[in-house]
């Protein structure tokens, strides 16, 4: 079996496949994401997705898989390491995603904050 691995860099995919917004998407504060309606906030152009496709003999193209959000972190390696930490992920952060919870080893006060109290 041959396997071909594509990006959907420079084109339109993401935004057929409803996980890049356009301007006036985010604009007006809502979009579609995983099959349904979804509030977003100012700055969300992009949100996870992956998608798996198979060309038969014949030269049809199938979508045979696609995940939104949560069903991503199989293509994420980091996310394997911390899921079998004591403690888990420890999610933080206002949206408890990755920036909000893994921090570089150097940002972090004496008493385990984010310095800055950011995103690293």
């Amino acid at each position: 079996m041959e396997v071909l691995l594509v990006s959907s860099y420079e084109s339109d995919f993401n935004y057929d496949f409803h996980v890049s917004f356009r301007p006036e998407e985010v604009n007006a504060g809502k979009t579609i994401y995983n099959f349904r309606e979804r509030k977003i906030g100012p700055r969300t152009y992009t949100l996870s997705g992956h998608s798996v496709f198979y060309k038969n003999a014949k030269g049809e193209i199938f979508h045979t898989y696609g995940t939104f959000g949560r069903g991503s972190e199989q293509f994420m390696g980091i996310y394997g390491y911390f899921d079998v930490l004591p403690k888990g992920r420890e999610k933080y952060g206002p949206n408890h995603a990755l920036p909000h919870w893994a921090k570089v080893h150097d940002r972090y006060e004496s008493d385990g904050k984010l310095i800055g109290g950011g995103t690293p």
